[in-house]
């Protein structure tokens, strides 16, 4: 389950929890419960939102680019 999860969210940003449930064929109450442990092991860098029933994934800023020069540019200045 847990590789089929990080295959169908791995393109995206944002994905409603029933879509997700929808494309495994699962109730929604077990994919929810899943990514909540997989969030909590750190095996993924995202939030739930409860209100939008939504898994919002937040990028690792150690791996941006952007997030690099940015470091570095700061650190011209220590």
């Amino acid at each position: 389950l847990q590789q089929n999860l990080l295959m169908i969210i791995e393109p995206y940003n944002r994905l409603q929890l029933a879509h997700i449930a929808s494309l495994i064929g699962l109730p929604i109450d077990v994919i929810e419960t899943k990514l909540s442990m997989m969030i909590l092991d750190k095996q993924l860098n995202a939030i739930i939102d409860q209100n939008t029933q939504c898994l919002i994934l937040i990028s690792n800023p150690s791996n941006d680019v952007q997030w690099s020069f940015i470091l570095s540019i700061i650190n011209l200045f220590v």
